[in-house]
């Protein structure tokens, strides 16, 4: 699995894109995920069978995760802390009925954003998450450390910028590692839905990165791309 907040292939996929509407990867365009951990495997499997010891590691595992997801989508720290509680109690109970067809720590966002949403309905029930407290999270940020001083940091900075649904699926799919098929679920729409948000969101982050002074600090690979996406134009 490659590390989380990998904007290094932020970049070169929103460049490309824009640059020539480049298909996706193999991997993106199957909807393929990173390769499933044995250890991981191991402790659901124990879980499933009543240890909670287990299910307390995989709590460990996936804590971050969960929660800086819930502080994207419901934006306030206190309300991000209780869900992630409640994801956890949530996904606990429904153990059983976990079947393997996506990875756990994909399975853990859907009940996250489905409680999220919930939540957020409870509150605002006119609104929809991206209406309301997302619009905040973006402007604020999770509580993640993107490096702010390195040029990677800054393209993130720039991402946070977009509309909520833009932010929402880069930030699932280059610093989640989800891919295609699991974010559909996370996000309770197709694959072809994801597919063409995605497009959009990496075609309109390349257009904001172009405005971008420090851009011409880039390597020259990557300006090469920058300047084809300006000749689209």
């Amino acid at each position: 699995m490659k590390s989380a907040g990998s904007a290094s292939d932020l970049w070169p996929a929103a460049a490309s894109l824009a640059a020539g509407g480049r298909k996706p990867s193999s991997g993106e365009a199957t909807g393929a995920r990173a390769a499933a951990d044995p250890e991981e495997e191991r402790l659901v499997r124990l879980a499933q069978e009543g240890d909670q010891e287990a299910f307390g590691r995989l709590v460990e595992r996936h804590a971050g995760r969960v929660y800086a997801c819930l502080r994207l989508w419901v934006g306030q720290t206190q309300d991000a802390e209780d869900l992630c509680q409640e994801t956890f109690l949530k996904a606990y109970r429904a153990l059983p009925r976990f079947r393997r067809d996506c990875s756990f720590g994909a399975w853990l966002l859907v009940i996250a954003r489905r409680t999220a949403s919930n939540f957020f309905r409870g509150r605002r029930p006119t609104e929809s998450l991206h209406e309301g407290h997302m619009e905040g999270a973006v402007t604020s940020g999770p509580d993640v450390e993107f490096g702010r001083a390195d040029l990677h940091g800054s393209i993130w900075e720039v991402a946070r910028r977009l509309k909520p649904a833009f932010f929402e699926v880069l930030w699932l799919h280059y610093h989640q590692d989800l891919g295609i098929e699991e974010m559909a679920r996370v996000l309770r729409t197709t694959r072809v839905n994801v597919r063409v948000l995605l497009f959009r969101a990496r075609r309109e982050l390349a257009r904001r990165l172009r405005r971008c002074a420090w851009a011409e600090e880039l390597p020259w690979r990557e300006r090469g791309d920058m300047a084809g996406a300006e000749a689209e134009d």
